[in-house]
């Protein structure tokens, strides 16, 4: 069997019962058997690869690097005890893929296979073996994919897994949700946001399971973090969504910890005149202050620093050119 590690650098070897045989390759070399495995089922033509792994239009150099790399690729794969063709095929209008006989294993494959099923299927119909498939998949996605390569292709297959890998994540984000399990949904919406810190619905997601799991506090800091992303990688203010759970989370922070109602202050009045135990009243007293003081300090600098930047943003608009 061909064994291939795609996310993160490449990595490849051959295993025959208990042997484990590694591969090392040329880096172009390289590059051919991850464009052949990535495309696993099809068939290229030279000029196809030439253009894609080379950067090259069709020229009698770059279809000669091509078939030296071709050589040189199934001479290191398909060494005994495995036979010319076990691996690597070539059809009848000459065009390659790593379509053989031989099984090929790799990381990529298995990852999306393990993400096809689960991501087909309705949130309400997903299942525990759906859930674990994709637990199973996200820890497959240790680091980007094809790292070693810049070509297009390479780009473009590299993006087209982490779409993949988020995608995972979010559905397993909103499946945690749905149980009430808000400490696993708070993990996997930080991962998402360790993979993409701009997604602004993430960090709105975040903030309200946060909230629901008593924290918040940091929830009020989260926004802060979506905030800071924002103008300092697109120098944009957060959404008006964003803004309105911002208030809603920081408007129940004080509701919580200070409440009033009708009547309070005969209540006060009344409870004066109680007897207490010495020491339970004022320390109770003194936890309370200390709460209300914390979420207020949070949300003045929060309301602070964005009074400032849209204070900032009107004078860049008034501002003559």
């Amino acid at each position: 069997m061909l064994s291939l590690t795609l996310f993160g650098s490449l990595s490849a070897s051959l295993r025959y019962s208990n042997e484990i045989i590694p591969l090392t390759f040329a880096p172009r070399v390289a590059e051919l058997l991850a464009f052949l495995a990535l495309g696993r089922g099809r068939f290229y033509l030279r000029s196809e690869i030439a253009d894609s792994v080379w950067n090259a239009a069709e020229s009698d150099v770059t279809l000669g690097c091509v078939n030296t790399a071709l050589w040189r690729l199934r001479h290191a794969i398909e060494q005994p005890p495995a036979k010319p063709g076990d691996f690597v095929a070539i059809n009848r209008q000459g065009a390659i893929g790593l379509n053989g006989p031989g099984p090929v294993c790799s990381d990529v494959s298995r990852f999306e296979e393990l993400t096809r099923a689960s991501s087909s299927t309705p949130l309400d119909q997903v299942t525990e073996v759906h859930r674990a498939e994709l637990c199973a998949a996200i820890e497959l996605h240790r680091a980007s994919a094809l790292a070693d390569f810049q070509s297009d292709w390479a780009l473009r297959e590299r993006e087209r897994l982490r779409n993949g890998y988020l995608n995972a994540l979010g559905r397993l984000m909103h499946l945690s949700a749905l149980k009430h399990d808000y400490d696993s949904a708070i993990h996997y919406a930080r991962l998402v946001l360790e993979a993409d810190s701009l997604r602004e619905d993430v960090h709105r997601e975040l903030m309200r399971y946060l909230v629901l799991d008593g924290q918040r506090a940091s929830a009020l800091r989260q926004f802060e973090i979506c905030r800071a992303a924002l103008k300092r990688e697109l120098a944009i203010h957060p959404m008006k969504e964003t803004m309105a759970v911002y208030h809603q989370i920081a408007g129940s922070a004080i509701a919580v910890l200070h409440p009033v109602s009708p009547g309070a202050g005969m209540n006060e009045r009344r409870s004066s005149t109680a007897p207490r135990r010495r020491g339970d009243s004022s320390r109770a007293m003194t936890n309370a202050v200390d709460q209300v003081n914390v979420v207020r300090n949070l949300l003045a600098e929060a309301d602070q620093r964005l009074a400032e930047v849209l204070e900032g943003g009107k004078n860049e608009v008034e501002t003559p050119g």
